[in-house]
């Protein structure tokens, strides 16, 4: 059974955590427990927490990003994504997971930020093509999903007059050479 918690004794226990040391705190559950808590003031805590958080591995920022996503979700709190994304979109390869920037980019097109998910997945295209031990999938998907996020948003503006169908191509695949078929 969850134990009821007040906001004065949640504000005591997030103050509590981010007195600590950061490396030995799991930040991603941290901010789980304010969610299931009920924290009158989340965004508060997602704020006060990726603030004083290092992005670093040791942390887990990319799980309290993800957890925070999560949050957010589950409170009703949808339109704070394109914040979490703008956040996690600091990190770098030694602190991003492709797995939790799976889940952002999924939750961010889930509620319609298809430009915050276009500016997301195109943040880590490098960051994803260098790394290292990923699922032979995971490139390409990455690729396929920035190349029809481009489409999208092309077929949502007025073309130039003066584009040819080769320019058009050419511009919706740039980063992505050898990823995405000329088709």
């Amino acid at each position: 059974a969850q134990v009821s918690r007040t906001p004065e004794q949640l504000e005591i226990f997030l103050t509590g955590l981010l007195a600590q040391p950061p490396e030995g705190t799991n930040w991603g559950e941290a901010m789980h427990a304010m969610g299931r808590s009920k924290h009158p003031d989340l965004p508060g805590v997602f704020r006060r927490i990726g603030a004083v958080v290092p992005q670093m591995r040791g942390t887990g920022p990319a799980y309290f990003y993800w957890s925070a996503a999560e949050a957010f979700i589950d409170h009703g709190m949808n339109h704070l994504l394109p914040e979490v994304a703008a956040g996690f979109q600091k990190l770098d390869l030694d602190s991003y997971d492709p797995d939790a920037l799976r889940r952002i980019l999924d939750y961010l097109l889930a509620e319609r930020f298809d430009a915050e998910a276009l500016r997301l997945a195109e943040h880590f295209q490098a960051t994803i093509v260098a790394g290292e031990n990923l699922a032979p999938w995971v490139v390409p998907d990455q690729c396929q999903m920035i190349f029809e996020l481009r489409v999208g948003e092309a077929l949502r503006t007025a073309p130039s007059v003066d584009a040819s169908v080769e320019k058009i191509a050419a511009e919706l695949r740039v980063g992505l050479e050898g990823e995405v078929h000329l088709d």
